[in-house]
């Protein structure tokens, strides 16, 4: 009977016996191959949720740059560029300037784990009597924080293309842009995080356009 009972307890026809021994060799498995489950579906949360942030950044940035387009109206060029955190070709990019970024900040950025870049380029080029044009470009960065695998942080540091490379390579083109890290868990709920990462993206770009206008 007790033998029946775990039978139809674990599902299973192949136990021989109803010992001690095979039954918690059963559940040592059960429990090895539950252990991996559970890793494997917080993995795909984070995943995907990174994913989420990812799009939410872009959906922000692009709306941003309809509405800054309709008032400059031809005044300057706009691009987006963007590589999100499964380009596993694209990921080194702008790792220079995540880690300066995290040091200013006091913080630790975890470089083993995924990280997603957005760049907001304004082109802005001159009556062709003059020649030349201007060219700046606020990176946007999303990047895992300390040593929690679910915090990520979105941070912004701003350049200036225009500088050209002196005799020793190119010189540092990053100008001053007081905004700190956006930290947000992403093991749950992240819709809810959409409308601040919208709120912290636009205040990134305003920033950007009083740099800017300050160089002009």
């Amino acid at each position: 009977m007790q033998k029946r009972n775990i039978e139809k307890a674990l599902n299973l026809k192949e136990v021989s016996s109803s010992s001690f021994d095979e039954v918690a060799n059963i559940f040592s498995v059960k429990i090895e191959g539950w252990k991996k489950r559970k890793i494997q579906e917080r993995e795909t949360l984070l995943d995907s949720s990174r994913n989420l942030v990812f799009s939410y950044c872009l959906k922000a940035l692009n709306h941003i740059k309809d509405k800054l387009e309709q008032r400059l109206n031809s005044k300057a060029r706009i691009s987006i560029e963007s590589c999100d955190p499964s380009e596993a070709d694209k990921q080194h990019f702008y790792y220079g300037q995540i880690i300066k970024y995290a040091k200013k900040h006091d913080y630790y950025f975890n470089r083993s784990l995924p990280k997603a870049w957005l760049t907001f380029r304004i082109e802005l080029t001159k009556d062709k009597r003059l020649g030349g044009e201007k060219r700046y470009q606020l990176g946007v960065t999303i990047h895992h924080y300390g040593y929690d695998d679910s915090a990520l942080a979105i941070g912004a540091f701003l350049e200036d293309l225009s500088i050209e490379e002196n005799s020793e390579g190119r010189i540092d083109a990053t100008l001053p842009l007081e905004i700190k890290p956006h930290v947000i868990s992403i093991s749950k709920d992240i819709e809810s995080k959409e409308k601040n990462i919208h709120i912290y993206l636009e205040n990134a770009v305003t920033l950007t356009l009083a740099q800017i206008a300050s160089e002009l």
